[in-house]
């Protein structure tokens, strides 16, 4: 009975460390590179755009079902942004995804600064607050960030 129980013991202690260890890697997912790749205007205050973001990833795959936030710019809510489509990020890789979304700008900011935003990409004032929902192996989570600086997201 005593071998059964240390057995046991040491069976779990093998699936603990076995099961955490990947975890640890998804620490390790970065964004390599971003590119905005399409800006439609959809009105006075939206966009569509469409952004190639690289990402590397050296965890298992990750789908991420919705990526919603807020851009702040001089600590002034700017924009409001959305994915329309599910990503699959591929285990194991460094890819570009095409990541299609919406923007909705807040009060007192027009398309006229995102483009001259976009003009001087000058980006030491931005900041950014996400929630990812996201699949690991068809488990769900919601992952959240705030106060993001963007100059600073890829490193």
């Amino acid at each position: 009975m005593r071998k059964v129980k240390h057995m046991l013991l040491l069976v779990t202690a093998v699936l603990l460390v076995a099961g955490c260890s990947p975890a640890r890697k998804f620490k390790d997912i970065r964004l390599t590179s971003w590119e905005i790749r399409d800006v439609r205007p959809q009105g006075f205050r939206g966009l569509n755009a469409t952004i190639a973001v690289g990402v590397d990833n050296p965890a298992t795959s990750v789908t991420i079902d919705r990526l919603e936030g807020m851009i702040h710019a001089d600590e002034k809510e700017f924009a409001r942004f959305e994915t329309t489509s599910g990503i699959q990020l591929a285990g194991k890789s460094e890819q570009v995804y095409e990541v299609p979304c919406t923007v909705s700008l807040c009060e007192g900011f027009t398309v006229l600064h995102v483009f001259a935003l976009m003009e001087t990409r000058k980006l030491d004032d931005l900041t950014v607050d996400v929630v990812a929902r996201v699949r690991v192996k068809g488990i769900p989570k919601t992952l959240r960030y705030t106060d993001i600086s963007i100059k600073d997201w890829i490193k």
